[in-house]
């Protein structure tokens, strides 16, 4: 996870996943650290360093990024919108992106790079690179493919566009999924160089430069106006940014590309830092965390108090470090809300504080670099009830958590962490047929442009978009003796049957061995999206910034022999526009209920044929058989 750094205090960004996860808007007051990169040449005790990633768009089982750090774009489900790996070998900066949840391939997708070398705005650089085309960009070879677009801008003060980007090495590879939305790997090599407005940037080896990082995730959705005309929109699916407070803003009509070069302004990019022997970087994140039973894959699965009363659930929080030095007095403060769609922090109840932690080997330590964090969390009655209202027809109660990182006051060191914040609002269930209520709080977001203190303001319109994935039974069913003496062989054929997406997802939510064991599964995740009537222009095209909600998920297992799976999400004003995505209009400050119904489908629906009508023959009637019979072109008879 990438490590960040202030001065005087730094503190840990992390990325929550739940297995019934959500997350809320991105409009959040949370402002991050700074990153620090790690040098793979300064990974190792002896010094021996680690390799260079290998640029071939393909990030997994590449060494190379091992020992990277790692920033999580969480949205509190097992799948996070994005990842971002950096990692400084020798004079080159190596940097990888995993997009997801890319709801169609276009050729205007985007990631937008910002530098500032130093003070001087002269010698900024912005990078955009249009990995995909209208098509994707599958890799057909090992070598990775080439992006479909690059372009280069020096001097943030009137941004100049480069006609050289020959020096930047980036390779992509995409991966298509129609119910699950698409993902891309972008790896890149970017040269350091000694003197500004060369073939590469010029950072410096110690101190800070300034750092902006956005990924644009495109969709465009044909518009049917009340003549019957039909027009294309173009809409950006939420901003995958660092820093998270640091937004492309938009504006309310007749938008040009100033928007898109000019935001968010200089003073709004984030610091960074190149590891260095005066400043090297510790990178504590959360790695997991879950509540009363660290054996409970229900990870957010809450225990009610007696009415009237209250009851202690014991809350858990694993701290990973991925840094080059140890690292010490970390605190974790957590909140929790009700499950679903949150809008804006000010919905989350902070309900303990866990820490300090003691001391986080580094990640030369690998595995034994993890800390745990445990306190007791007493939940009144009122507190329940306002989690999990009386109305809400489920059984269990689950929560969305919520997890900041911070240095313990008392300490001022230079204490990096990799991920501050994490989201954990993933729902687990055991069943043929699983139902579960969550909750769209619309409270605490930021007005829309177009919104006024006029009768507009009341409402809210949201896109609903639903991604599901099957992950089939692998039909193993090894001993628990074949798992424990050939695990590399089960491993290699784990890996055969599944993608590097659901393997990372299994081995987070500890699910792998269930799946070794002939489990399949049923993953979806549901994401709001709010209109915003903010508008940018790139590349001739007009296109209104949607925000992120951002997302809940739902992790369904099921053993035996299965025929396919069944999903239905069901709420007041919620439309279908087609599979997969919906649209509602919601009453400002107004919780909304969103149900989901998944079910097995055990058996697969036979439908008997209607049994053929007999008749007999005349001839084998008796009451007939002397009755005259009418042969067509004859005299008739008479049969005897």
């Amino acid at each position: 996870m990438i490590q960040e750094q202030k001065k005087g205090i730094t503190r840990t960004m992390l990325a929550l996943l739940f297995l019934a996860v959500s997350t809320w808007a991105m409009g959040s007051a949370y402002a991050d650290d700074g990153l620090c990169i790690t040098d793979a040449d300064h990974l190792t005790h002896d010094n021996t360093g680690n390799p260079a990633p290998t640029i071939d768009g393909s990030i997994l089982n590449d060494p190379g990024w091992v020992h990277a750090n790692q920033y999580t774009f969480g949205n509190g489900t097992t799948t996070p919108d994005g990842t971002m790996q950096m990692v400084k070998k020798g004079n080159t900066l190596y940097i990888s992106f995993q997009v997801n949840h890319d709801p169609q391939y276009n050729a205007g997708d985007k990631i937008i790079l910002l530098f500032g070398p130093d003070n001087d705005p002269a010698h900024d650089v912005r990078i955009h690179i249009h990995p995909v085309s209208d098509s994707g960009n599958a890799c057909s070879s090992s070598a990775g493919n080439n992006p479909s677009k690059v372009s280069v801008w020096r001097n943030s003060t009137n941004w100049d566009l480069q006609n050289n980007s020959s020096w930047l090495d980036v390779k992509v590879c995409s991966i298509d999924s129609a119910t699950d939305g698409n993902t891309y790997d972008v790896e890149m090599a970017i040269p350091i160089v000694v003197l500004p407005n060369t073939n590469g940037i010029n950072l410096p080896s110690t101190g800070d430069f300034k750092l902006y990082v956005n990924a644009l995730r495109l969709n465009t959705v044909k518009v049917i106006s009340p003549d019957g005309s039909t027009t294309e929109k173009t809409e950006v699916q939420g901003q995958v940014n660092w820093p998270s407070d640091a937004f492309i803003l938009g504006v309310p009509k007749n938008p040009t590309t100033d928007q898109l070069l000019n935001s968010p302004a200089r003073d709004k990019w984030g610091n960074a830092c190149l590891w260095s022997t005066n400043s090297p970087c510790s990178g504590v994140s959360v790695k997991k965390t879950w509540i009363n039973d660290a054996a409970n894959t229900g990870l957010s699965k809450i225990n009610p108090p007696p009415p009237g009363g209250s009851v202690t659930n014991n809350y858990f929080v694993e701290l990973q470090n991925t840094g080059s030095m140890e690292a010490s007095k970390v605190i974790a403060r957590v909140k929790t809300a009700r499950f679903g769609l949150q809008t804006g922090p000010d919905g989350f109840a902070e309900i303990t504080t866990l820490g300090p932690s003691g001391v986080i080997p580094p990640v030369s330590s690998m595995p034994n670099n993890t800390v745990t964090l445990n306190g007791g969390w007493t939940l009144t009655d009122s507190l329940y009830k306002s989690l999990c209202p009386s109305s809400n027809p489920n059984i269990n109660c689950y929560v969305c958590s919520f997890v900041q990182l911070d240095e313990d006051p008392s300490v001022r060191s230079r204490q990096l962490i990799a991920n501050r914040y994490f989201y954990w609002n993933t729902v687990f269930g055991h069943a043929s047929t699983f139902e579960h209520t969550a909750t769209l709080a619309t409270r605490a977001q930021q007005p829309a442009a177009k919104m006024t203190l006029s009768t507009a303001s009341a409402t809210d319109r949201y896109d609903i978009v639903v991604f599901n994935r099957e992950v089939p039974a692998t039909g193993l069913k090894l001993s628990p003796t074949e798992l424990k003496t050939s695990p590399k062989l089960i491993n290699d054929m784990v890996a055969k049957r599944l993608d590097r997406a659901v393997e990372h997802e299994l081995n987070f939510v500890n699910l792998t061995g269930a799946y070794k064991n002939g489990s399949g599964f049923y993953r979806s995740t549901v994401c709001g999206y709010r209109h915003t009537g903010r508008f940018i222009k790139s590349d001739n095209t007009e296109m209104e910034l949607l925000e992120e909600t951002p997302c809940y998920s739902y992790w369904i297992e099921h053993k035996g022999e299965i025929h396919g799976w069944k999903h239905n999400l069901t709420g007041d004003g919620l439309v279908k526009i087609k599979e997969g995505r919906y649209t509602m209009t919601v009453p400002k400050g107004r919780p909304v209920n969103l149900a989901t119904r998944i079910e097995a489908i055990e058996r697969p629906t036979i439908i008997k044929p209607k049994a053929p009508i007999f008749r007999q023959p005349e001839i084998m009637n008796p009451e007939i058989m002397n009755r005259e019979r009418v042969v067509p072109g004859r005299v008739p008879q008479i049969v005897k």
